[in-house]
């Protein structure tokens, strides 16, 4: 396991690499491969918007797998 680094955290992964994480205030940074890429928390609207999207796809699935039931029950 590599060491880390002063208020840094090593997590490892599934595929058995590490990925470090940085705290900062507000900001996360994750270094995996020497590639850094900063995580942050979702505005209102933009979670607000993801939950719509995901609401919409799945009464999309309800009503298809609500159709897919009524064509086979109705079936002779």
């Amino acid at each position: 396991m590599p060491a880390a680094a002063p208020g840094r955290l090593v997590l490892p992964t599934p595929d058995g690499d590490y990925v470090t994480v940085e705290n900062r205030e507000g900001v996360k940074t994750i270094s995996d491969k020497g590639e850094e890429i900063e995580i942050r928390k979702l505005s209102p609207e933009e979670r607000a918007r993801r939950r719509r999207v995901k609401n919409a796809v799945m009464f999309t699935l309800a009503i298809l797998l609500l159709a897919v039931v009524i064509f086979i029950m109705t079936r002779k």
